[in-house]
């Protein structure tokens, strides 16, 4: 065990244990991390749609390839590099990528809105919320249902937005994270 809260594993290389905890208090205190990268992933998403959509399990291999597999290997060789050029740099940068990775804090804004919906007894809007957080979503119902559904959105949310997330960062350090993203 290091001072700042870092273990080693059996191939060497350390993850922390703070900067997860650090991220989820930055997500806390900030918690709608600005659009520009999630563009830019988008963009990138597109290009390879555009570019490798022909179909073929080869293109598929390529696509994920370019699309999950390099940016994982650049953003764990950038974490390794920065973590060994000088410590805090690197769990600097866990932060940071962790910080974008996490997003249950939006989804838990979404529920706690519906949640004060039904309280409220206004159906309707706690309705048009649930629908606006999920499109795919044939929310109805009465009270009951509404909040069935958003509890199960919610969990969905966790499931994918943080427990997966910090699950993969403390089995494969951020290379993991990135890679499940």
């Amino acid at each position: 065990r290091f001072a700042h809260g870092s273990t080693q594993r059996g191939d060497g290389t350390t993850v922390s244990l703070f900067a997860p905890l650090a991220a989820l208090v930055w997500e806390h205190f900030r918690p709608y991390a600005p659009a520009l990268p999630a563009q830019e992933i988008a963009r990138g998403q597109r290009w390879l749609l555009e570019n490798f959509n022909a179909g073929g399990p080869t293109h598929a291999v390529m696509a994920w390839t370019m699309g999950a597999l390099l940016p994982a290997l650049i953003f764990g060789l950038i974490a390794h590099l920065s973590g060994t050029l000088l410590e805090v740099l690197g769990w600097a940068f866990e932060v940071l990528v962790l910080y974008f990775l996490l997003g249950f804090r939006r989804a838990s804004f979404e529920a706690a809105s519906i949640a004060r919906a039904l309280m409220a007894g206004d159906l309707a809007h706690a309705r048009s919320k649930l629908i606006k957080w999920n499109p795919a979503l044939a929310a109805g119902g009465g009270k009951d249902e509404l909040a069935r559904q958003t509890l199960e959105e919610a969990i969905k949310a966790a499931l994918t937005t943080l427990f997966g997330v910090l699950f993969w960062y403390w089995v494969a350090g951020i290379f993991g994270a990135v890679l499940y993203s």
